[in-house]
């Protein structure tokens, strides 16, 4: 069974940063876990890293500053995931 301490320690990846997997994501982070974004659109990656997550509930934005990747890049990698959550419309 997994506790809520070995939830703050695991590496998460959010493959897909639409509306869903930036909105979940963003939540994901500022709960304190380790979330690394990924995304197949350089030009949205690179606009994740400058801005951060920009969310827009209720009238509020609350912008979040994330790691950002784009799927080629997760190729370099060499620790694993310890989970990734995928969240894309199809």
């Amino acid at each position: 069974m997994t506790t809520p301490t070995d939830l703050k320690h695991m590496k998460i990846a959010v493959l897909g940063t639409g509306a869903n997997g930036a909105g979940i994501g963003a939540d994901i982070v500022r709960a304190g876990l380790d979330v690394t974004f990924i995304d197949q659109w350089p030009a949205n990656v690179e606009a994740i890293r400058r801005h951060g997550i920009r969310v827009e509930v209720g009238g509020e934005l609350v912008v979040t500053p994330v790691r950002a990747l784009h799927l080629c890049d997760v190729a370099t990698l060499v620790e694993p995931f310890d989970a990734v959550l995928v969240l894309v419309k199809a």
